[in-house]
């Protein structure tokens, strides 16, 4: 089995373990001087933010070793490590969404409102739901772009936005 990344080639390797008799897969570039861990966690960097993917590899202790191979074991504890990771800060874009919710009338919602000038209780549920259709697609983009979690300031912008929107659109039908 054999893995390309930017025109070089890692190759699997087989090594037997000594205390259980199974192979352990290691993985190796080929050629001089290139480094299988940086290759890795630049790689991980695509798939994951760069923020945790750099919180990963200073769990994991995955520092340049140009020339030495890297465990399997190794790169199945860092995926799951960056899956965990996203999927808690996924979490995190949920309690914070639901405080800029239109339905659910969240605390940001209602400030957001007071600060635009539109009384939040008079809005129908047609309005609640346009705009909580809208701020689902920023933190769906957020998310696609592993811009997670998305800070309240993030939020509050494109909620402010919204609600201009709205209110414009009000004031002029």
């Amino acid at each position: 089995m054999t893995l390309s990344l930017q025109g070089q080639t890692w190759c699997v390797q087989g090594e037997e373990a000594a205390s259980a008799g199974a192979n352990r897969v290691l993985w190796n570039a080929q050629g001089q001087g290139w480094d299988t861990t940086s290759a890795f966690v630049q790689a991980l960097g695509q798939s994951f933010s760069p923020e945790l993917s750099a919180a990963v590899a200073r769990e994991l202790g995955l520092r340049p070793k140009p020339g030495q191979s890297l465990p399997s074991r190794t790169i199945e504890a860092a995926m799951e490590m960056a899956t965990t990771g996203r999927q808690a800060l996924a979490g995190v874009d949920f309690f914070t969404a639901q405080q800029f919710s239109a339905t659910a009338s969240g605390a940001e919602f209602r400030r957001a409102c007071d600060g635009v000038g539109i009384a939040h209780e008079r809005m129908g549920a047609a309005d609640h739901q346009h705009i909580d259709a809208i701020m689902a697609q920023h933190f769906s983009h957020a998310a696609a772009m592993s811009a997670v979690p998305v800070s309240y300031d993030m939020a509050a912008q494109w909620l402010e936005a919204v609600l201009h929107a709205l209110k414009a659109d009000n004031t002029s039908s």
